[in-house]
């Protein structure tokens, strides 16, 4: 179907049902015309008025199991009312992507795709591989964000200024992004090595830490900064960010441990100990 007679179906309510019945809120139905309209509007500015198919893909809270599911383990998670939906139509020889939310996807990508490379190792028992590719990955992901950010860096002047900055506005904006850029590069590698480690059976080190130190550390120095001490806003920010170093080196020692590997996989459990003992090892075991 042309994807501009599709806009007008939606608008004329017939798919109202079938929207109350996807996201289970006849609230949302109004919302989620808006929201579909706006992206085959967007399709036909980009590409003209094709046949095209709409997709949704739904998202999800993994409530445990998070990531395990890489090495072949059990995931139990639950359907949630908030999707991804995508326009498309057919073309055979060229793939071409527009994104809304590339921003989110570009850092997140990075760490499930270490994640996954190396949780199939772990689930088929090649430890050695998975602990040697996770180092690799880790610096490669900070890496890749560390050219993102110096080109950031690189054009931040036009780009402020097509924001509307000037002056003070200007001088903030810039901070910001230095502040942002620095800390963006340190906690891009803190991602990838939690998402890593959950993805390898080890789901609550990362956790635990980003927890702990959010509310020993991040939040009190926040909160005397700025109600107490009233310090430059800067200042402020870049305590957001503060214990992103300090984590990062205890998740440097954590993966050179090789403790995060913990296969559920039969496979991964086949060849645990042999890596354990050349790596000598040692970890708790877990009660049956």
């Amino acid at each position: 179907m042309k994807a501009s007679l599709l806009k007008e179906e939606f608008k004329t309510n017939k798919y109202d049902e079938m929207l109350e019945d996807l996201y289970e809120d006849a609230g949302l139905v109004d919302y989620q015309k808006d929201r579909y309209a706006f992206a085959l509007d967007k399709f036909i500015e980009l590409y003209g008025d094709e046949n095209v198919s709409i997709y949704s893909a739904a998202g999800r809270s993994e409530i445990s199991g998070n990531h395990t599911d890489h090495q072949h383990g059990r995931v139990l998670a639950g359907s949630i009312n908030l999707d991804a939906i995508g326009v498309v139509a057919r073309q055979d020889d060229v793939i071409n992507v527009v994104s809304d939310s590339f921003n989110i996807a570009f850092f997140s990508g990075f760490s499930n795709a270490a994640s996954i490379l190396v949780g199939k190792e772990v689930g088929a028992g090649n430890h050695e591989l998975a602990f040697e590719r996770a180092k690799r990955l880790v610096y490669l992901c900070s890496a890749i964000i560390s050219i993102a950010c110096l080109t950031l860096l690189l054009v931040h002047n036009p780009l402020l200024h097509t924001l509307g900055l000037s002056g003070k506005s200007y001088e903030i904006g810039t901070g910001m992004l230095i502040i942002y850029s620095i800390a963006a590069i340190i906690r891009m590698g803190n991602w990838a090595q939690n998402d890593t480690y959950r993805s390898a059976g080890d789901a609550a080190f990362g956790s635990i830490m980003e927890i702990t130190f959010m509310y020993i550390m991040v939040l009190p120095f926040v909160y005397l900064s700025n109600f107490y001490f009233h310090a430059p806003f800067l200042l402020v920010f870049a305590f957001c960010y503060i214990d992103e170093p300090i984590r990062y080196i205890i998740m440097q020692c954590h993966l050179y441990s090789g403790k995060w590997i913990r296969p559920v996989s039969d496979a991964g459990l086949a060849t645990i100990d042999e890596f354990r003992r050349r790596h000598h090892i040692e970890v708790k075991r877990q009660k049956q």
